[in-house]
């Protein structure tokens, strides 16, 4: 139902005579109105999201492209206590940055730097 509705948005903006400045402004015409937007309580939606919607469309030709994806970090820590913080960012600093984000977090976490 997501996708539909989405797709529905997105589906003036697929005219392949619109030049991206007419585009650009369809996508403002789009967001100022407000919608009833399927298992949301939101209204509106801003530009970078129609935005993203038409090029997700662009990059795959189907509706299913449009679907809510899951969110990458489910079941995975959201916040740090400010020990844990502190200690990451000093292990971010002694490998000066060379090392990623998230592979620092992982080898914390491994050492318990990290709690449950």
């Amino acid at each position: 139902m997501k996708a539909l509705f989405r797709f529905n948005i997105i589906f003036p903006l697929l005219d392949a005579g619109l030049t991206p400045g007419e585009r650009a402004g369809m996508i403002r015409g789009i967001c100022a109105k407000e919608y009833r937007i399927p298992y949301s309580t939101k209204r509106s939606m801003s530009p970078s999201t129609v935005s993203k919607w038409y090029k997700d469309y662009q990059a795959q030709g189907t509706i299913d492209s449009l679907a809510p994806k899951g969110r990458s970090d489910k079941g995975k820590k959201r916040s740090l206590t400010p020990d844990a913080e502190k200690e990451i960012i000093r292990r971010y600093r002694e490998c000066g940055g060379s090392i990623p984000m998230n592979k620092i977090v992982e080898k914390a976490g491994a050492d318990g730097v990290l709690g449950p």
